[in-house]
């Protein structure tokens, strides 16, 4: 099994749908996490909090974040830059968020952590992911499970507003490991293809470019475009190394994952996919 992602260092406990856990932030501490800690933003974090702010994704990027390659994977990432050497940029008085409804899934869902591993493959021969949440061990200053309300992992998930941010999350996240069997930071050279940053962390960008309105595609569905049409992208490049993907069936017999039915120009089979003129499997 690979780690795909994994909960904040420290211990933590397994979490199932109806198990309860005592936590209520209290005035005391308001702000204190939000102070010299690594706050990764997916893309829907990151488009949600700049569409929020009046922003497009590049120049939220450049106020308040910043662009990573991870060495490893070669996948990139975005960071919130502020609140990694102090206070959060968005920090208001009295330790309150100012953009409490925008906040990035990290800390709508904390303190539940997730686990998220690549366990064999599915049906169609494609990575399959597993996913186990956690309740995190909190720091000492951290009042709030001294707190008297009491949640389900369901009620917790639900009330944060989380739930939406993990299924989109795993979207991201399944791309994310199919790059992975394919082998992807083997076979390419130098920094991430333009393209991925762009379908990853660039949909007005992508909107004006191919002028595809909010009233055409909404948010979500143009999200979840976006990463089939990442997928294909992959896909395609991996095929022009003469890369496969073998898994095994359930009978014991070896099969490949086809990369050959994408377009001979994938950009027009890619837009296909983003104005839902085509599947993006």
């Amino acid at each position: 099994m690979l780690l795909l992602e994994k909960p904040r260092s420290g211990k933590f406990s397994p979490l199932g749908p109806e198990d309860r856990f005592c936590f209520d932030c209290q005035d005391e501490c308001m702000g204190r996490c939000c102070r010299k800690t690594n706050i990764i933003l997916e893309p829907w974090d990151l488009e949600v909090m700049a569409r929020g702010l009046g922003l497009n994704t590049s120049d939220f990027v450049d106020a308040y974040a910043e662009l990573q390659i991870d060495p490893e994977t070669l996948w990139p990432y975005v960071r919130l830059r502020h609140v990694a050497d102090g206070p959060c940029a968005f920090l208001a008085e009295r330790g309150r968020c100012r953009i409490y409804p925008l906040r990035p899934r990290v800390c709508r869902s904390y303190p539940v952590g997730r686990r998220v591993v690549i366990d064999g493959t599915n049906a169609a021969g494609e990575p399959a992911l597993r996913a186990s949440f956690f309740l995190l061990q909190t720091p000492q200053f951290c009042l709030g499970p001294r707190g008297t309300r009491t949640w389900t992992l369901s009620e917790w998930l639900e009330t944060s507003g989380s739930l939406e941010y993990f299924r989109l999350s795993a979207e991201h996240l399944a791309l994310k490991a199919l790059a992975l069997e394919l082998k992807y930071h083997q076979w390419w050279e130098g920094p991430p293809h333009m393209l991925h940053m762009f379908f990853l962390f660039e949909p007005d960008l992508i909107r004006e470019e191919f002028e595809i309105s909010e009233n055409d595609v909404g948010h979500v569905e143009f999200y979840r475009r976006r990463m089939q049409a990442l997928r294909l992208l992959l896909t395609d490049q991996a095929a022009r190394q003469g890369y496969h993907l073998e898994t095994t069936g359930g009978g014991g017999e070896v099969c490949a994952l086809d990369l050959t039915g994408t377009a001979p120009d994938i950009l027009d089979w890619m837009l296909s996919v983003l104005r839902g003129e085509k599947p993006g499997g």
